[in-house]
């Protein structure tokens, strides 16, 4: 992560800028699926899992897919920390709060273009996407580095594909069981108030 210029003293700065990037590089190098899988439980631990299936059925390739969910559970990780760190400003922090709200809005638009056959609008899909991709790269631009920054655009360029959104919504698709999975952790998340 990025060393920051922040309010506190300058004898502060040093240590609590090198404790985040401790805790950072400790996140990188132990953000796999299975240890995400350990962390979180339940509704996030299924997202997780489908999103991983999608990507390896998709890209026949377990490799790719692997790093598609690294990047993802490293993104997540390394702004829990930030935010744990009050390493925001209230601008960014306007940023992620409106981050928030457009996940849960991409959520609820999965929901129904699942429950919905035939009501799946690419279109839509994307903008909803690239404005989520946009209000995340404001909150963190600051604070992650070039290489942390691109691991963004890699998930939301493979998630955000015309061709993966079409496979995924079509009603026979083979993805079906997949995007059900989802839907029901979604769903679980916006019930018990973590979305």
């Amino acid at each position: 992560m990025k060393r920051r210029k922040t309010g506190m003293a300058d004898d502060d700065a040093p240590s609590k800028s090198l404790g985040i990037r401790i805790q950072g590089k400790i996140a990188s190098k132990m953000s796999t699926k299975g240890l995400a899988k350990q962390v979180v439980d339940g509704p996030t631990s299924d997202l997780i899992d489908n999103c991983y299936k999608i990507a390896k059925t998709y890209l026949e390739s377990k490799k790719d897919a692997e790093k598609i969910m690294k990047n993802m559970i490293k993104l997540v990780v390394k702004v829990a920390i930030l935010s744990r760190n009050n390493m925001f400003t209230k601008e960014e922090i306007t940023h992620l709060q409106n981050f928030q709200k457009k996940f849960k809005t991409l959520a609820i638009t999965i929901i129904s273009f699942y429950e919905v056959d035939f009501t799946f609008d690419g279109e839509y899909m994307i903008k909803i996407l690239n404005e989520s991709r946009e209000l995340l790269e404001l909150s963190v631009k600051n604070h992650l580095t070039d290489k942390s920054l691109k691991r963004i655009d890699n998930v939301y360029s493979f998630y955000s594909d015309p061709k993966v959104l079409d496979k995924l919504f079509l009603p026979d698709s083979s993805y079906r069981p997949f995007l059900e999975n989802i839907v029901n952790a979604l769903n679980k998340l916006i019930d018990n108030g973590e979305l």
